[in-house]
Protein backbone atom coordinates (compact mmCIF):
# COMPACT_ATOMS: atom_id res chain seq x y z
CA UNK A 1 0.00 0.00 0.00
CA UNK A 2 3.02 2.49 0.87
CA UNK A 3 4.35 2.05 -2.78
CA UNK A 4 0.78 3.28 -4.06
CA UNK A 5 0.78 6.36 -1.44
CA UNK A 6 4.18 7.40 -2.63
CA UNK A 7 3.27 6.92 -6.06
CA UNK A 8 -0.01 9.40 -5.35
CA UNK A 9 1.93 11.24 -3.78
CA UNK A 10 4.91 12.22 -6.12
CA UNK A 11 2.18 12.95 -8.75
CA UNK A 12 -1.39 14.85 -7.00
CA UNK A 13 -0.34 19.17 -6.64
CA UNK A 14 -2.60 21.23 -4.50
CA UNK A 15 -3.02 24.80 -3.39
CA UNK A 16 -4.94 26.40 -0.63
CA UNK A 17 -6.54 29.56 -0.60
CA UNK A 18 -7.93 30.49 -3.58
CA UNK A 19 -9.16 28.61 -6.70
CA UNK A 20 -6.27 27.03 -8.65
CA UNK A 21 -5.08 26.97 -12.43
CA UNK A 22 -5.39 23.57 -12.35
CA UNK A 23 -6.68 20.78 -10.42
CA UNK A 24 -6.84 16.93 -10.60
CA UNK A 25 -9.10 14.55 -8.71
CA UNK A 26 -7.48 10.66 -9.16
CA UNK A 27 -8.65 7.62 -7.66
CA UNK A 28 -6.78 4.86 -8.10
CA UNK A 29 -6.44 0.71 -7.18
CA UNK A 30 -3.40 -1.18 -7.62
CA UNK A 31 -3.08 -4.81 -5.98
CA UNK A 32 -6.45 -4.13 -4.28
CA UNK A 33 -5.68 -1.10 -2.35
CA UNK A 34 -7.26 2.16 -3.66
CA UNK A 35 -5.55 5.45 -2.97
CA UNK A 36 -7.62 8.80 -3.41
CA UNK A 37 -5.96 12.12 -3.97
CA UNK A 38 -6.51 15.78 -5.51
CA UNK A 39 -3.68 18.15 -7.22
CA UNK A 40 -4.27 21.56 -7.57
CA UNK A 41 -1.31 23.92 -8.54
CA UNK A 42 -1.63 27.95 -8.37
CA UNK A 43 -0.23 30.35 -10.60
CA UNK A 44 0.61 27.84 -13.58
CA UNK A 45 2.36 28.71 -16.45
CA UNK A 46 -0.07 29.16 -19.14
CA UNK A 47 2.78 26.89 -21.18
CA UNK A 48 1.90 23.99 -19.07
CA UNK A 49 -1.44 23.32 -19.26
CA UNK A 50 -1.89 21.11 -22.13
CA UNK A 51 0.88 19.02 -20.30
CA UNK A 52 -0.40 18.84 -16.81
CA UNK A 53 -4.16 18.27 -18.42
CA UNK A 54 -2.25 15.36 -20.51
CA UNK A 55 -0.98 13.96 -17.15
CA UNK A 56 -4.29 14.05 -15.45
CA UNK A 57 -5.79 11.96 -18.51
CA UNK A 58 -2.76 9.27 -18.10
CA UNK A 59 -3.93 9.00 -14.65
CA UNK A 60 -7.35 8.35 -15.55
CA UNK A 61 -8.21 11.71 -13.48
CA UNK A 62 -10.57 13.93 -13.63
CA UNK A 63 -10.39 17.49 -13.96
CA UNK A 64 -12.01 19.64 -11.48
CA UNK A 65 -12.56 23.33 -10.55
CA UNK A 66 -11.08 22.54 -6.92
CA UNK A 67 -10.48 20.22 -4.55
CA UNK A 68 -13.21 18.96 -2.07
CA UNK A 69 -12.32 19.16 1.19
CA UNK A 70 -14.88 15.66 2.08
CA UNK A 71 -12.86 12.98 3.79
CA UNK A 72 -9.69 15.50 3.31
CA UNK A 73 -6.68 13.56 5.57
CA UNK A 74 -4.42 16.36 4.79
CA UNK A 75 -2.50 17.97 2.42
CA UNK A 76 1.48 17.88 1.53
CA UNK A 77 3.16 20.36 0.12
CA UNK A 78 6.50 19.96 -1.83
CA UNK A 79 8.55 22.23 -4.65
CA UNK A 80 9.17 20.54 -7.65
CA UNK A 81 11.08 22.26 -10.58
CA UNK A 82 9.56 25.75 -9.16
CA UNK A 83 6.01 24.98 -8.89
CA UNK A 84 4.55 24.30 -5.33
CA UNK A 85 2.59 20.95 -5.00
CA UNK A 86 -0.03 20.72 -2.02
CA UNK A 87 -1.05 17.06 -2.17
CA UNK A 88 -4.38 16.47 -0.97
CA UNK A 89 -5.53 12.71 0.37
CA UNK A 90 -8.51 10.90 1.08
CA UNK A 91 -9.89 8.85 3.98
CA UNK A 92 -11.95 6.72 0.97
CA UNK A 93 -9.94 3.36 0.29
CA UNK A 94 -9.03 2.75 3.84
CA UNK A 95 -5.75 5.71 3.54
CA UNK A 96 -4.75 7.08 6.79
CA UNK A 97 -3.46 10.03 7.89
CA UNK A 98 -0.25 8.34 9.47
CA UNK A 99 0.73 6.69 6.16
CA UNK A 100 -0.35 10.01 4.13
CA UNK A 101 2.04 12.04 6.37
CA UNK A 102 4.78 9.31 5.71
CA UNK A 103 4.34 9.08 2.55
CA UNK A 104 4.74 13.01 2.26
CA UNK A 105 8.57 12.96 4.49
CA UNK A 106 9.27 10.71 1.72
CA UNK A 107 9.13 13.18 -0.99
CA UNK A 108 10.29 16.24 1.13
CA UNK A 109 7.00 17.33 1.57
CA UNK A 110 5.51 19.34 4.36
CA UNK A 111 2.44 17.61 5.93
CA UNK A 112 -0.22 20.08 7.20
CA UNK A 113 -3.34 17.81 8.85
CA UNK A 114 -6.94 18.81 8.48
Amino acid sequence: MMRQVIFAAALFAAGCGRDPDFACDIVQTQGGVTSHGCSEIQELDDSLDGQTAGLCSQLHGTLVDSCSSDGDLGTCSATQGGITIDNHFYSDGGLTGALAEEACKLIQGTWTPS
